[in-house]
């Protein structure tokens, strides 16, 4: 029996049929719509840095000899602002529960209580829900789970998170301060690192190719929690890079068709 065509998008297979002409990619209006009002100033303030900061991690990984296809580089684009659209739906490099717990909050409340001796000083308060990350991404203590909670765009948590991507994206003595990781221009060196970053690149594209948005999501979250805003966020930046291209290649969609018909590559079981 002949195999069925692996049909994932239909510009999957795009970057070695495209003609001369390039869609305009993500622009900040794009951004815009997948996020909701009130993060609309964050975004206009956030988009450039991580777009710089983008271009310019992938032009590092192109001179090293890691080269993209164009649809490669535009997946992972969109898929980076979905993944903020997950994690922190103001596009703020700041933790969004923190702003719960001021000095105004008592100890014994509900989030809130004194810290033991096995953090850090005596009378300091600790965030109850952060002791969950104690013995996970390189914590070895409370101390860690208190210390090397989410920040950033990509809400970074784990002091070996904090350790490997810091080094990544150039931000020295991060397990020293990790406050670093919620300035805005960190926050998007951290999250395009993250995203671009050998163990998880891959692992991302495979995903997305295979339309699989669930597992796409792990790369980062390590679970599913956002996925439904991170998948409606991708397929809408989707959307408009495949109209793009539709619009500046007419032809492009029946050379990709030809091409997926010619292929061997079968449909996974289900």
């Amino acid at each position: 029996m002949a195999s069925s065509p692996k049909l994932t998008t239909p510009f999957s297979q795009a970057g070695s049929l495209r003609n001369d002409n390039k869609p305009t990619g993500v622009n900040v209006n794009h951004v815009k719509a997948i996020f909701p009002s009130s993060a609309q100033k964050n975004v206009e303030s956030g988009y450039e840095t991580i777009e710089a900061e983008f271009d310019r991690q992938v032009n590092r990984l192109a001179g090293n000899g890691t080269k993209l296809t164009d649809d490669q580089v535009e997946s992972l684009r969109h898929y980076t602002y979905a993944t903020v659209r997950a994690e922190n739906d103001k596009f703020s490099p700041k933790n969004d529960e923190t702003a719960n717990w001021s000095n105004t909050s008592s100890p014994g409340s509900a989030n809130m209580t004194l810290f033991k001796s096995e953090y850090l000083n005596p009378g300091d308060f600790v965030k109850v829900p952060f002791n969950k990350y104690k013995n996970s991404a390189g914590n070895q203590s409370l101390y860690d789970a208190q210390t090397y909670y989410g920040r950033g765009y990509v809400q970074l948590t784990g002091k070996e998170n904090y350790s490997h991507y810091g080094a990544q994206a150039g931000i020295p003595g991060l397990t020293v301060n990790p406050e670093l990781a919620a300035t805005p221009d960190n926050a998007a060196k951290l999250l395009v690192a993250y995203v671009l970053d050998k163990r998880n690149r891959q692992r991302i594209l495979d995903a997305l190719g295979d339309n699989q948005l669930s597992e796409a999501r792990r790369a980062v979250n390590g679970g599913i929690n956002g996925l439904a805003h991170f998948s409606r966020a991708y397929k809408s930046l989707k959307s408009e890079y495949v109209r793009q291209l539709e619009e500046s290649d007419p032809g492009l969609r029946d050379r990709v068709q030809q091409q997926i018909a010619n292929s061997d590559s079968t449909v996974p079981p289900a």
